[in-house]
């Protein structure tokens, strides 16, 4: 294991979650109130809270404090984990 290679791993697990937090913010602008704990607002203002998400549901954490509400978010959440 190479120090490039590890650094390559890294850098595609934290591309991973942001994209996958990308995906959830889309789901949340195209159907709102799709997530409990994120309030319906401009993305921007939606972002840091789904970031928290993608990498909590990442790590299998799991803390409920945001949870999916509608069943196309809870596919995509469990698709994630």
């Amino acid at each position: 294991m190479t120090a490039n290679r590890l650094v390559g791993v890294v850098c595609i697990y934290l591309l991973l979650g942001m994209i996958w937090a990308i995906l959830y913010v889309f789901l949340n602008t195209v159907s709102p109130d799709s997530f409990s704990g994120v309030e319906s607002a401009a993305p921007a203002v939606q972002v840091p809270k789904l970031v928290y998400y993608s990498f909590v549901t990442m790590t299998t954490l799991g803390y409920g404090d945001i949870t999916p509400l509608k069943p196309a978010t809870g596919t995509l959440a469990y698709l994630r984990s």
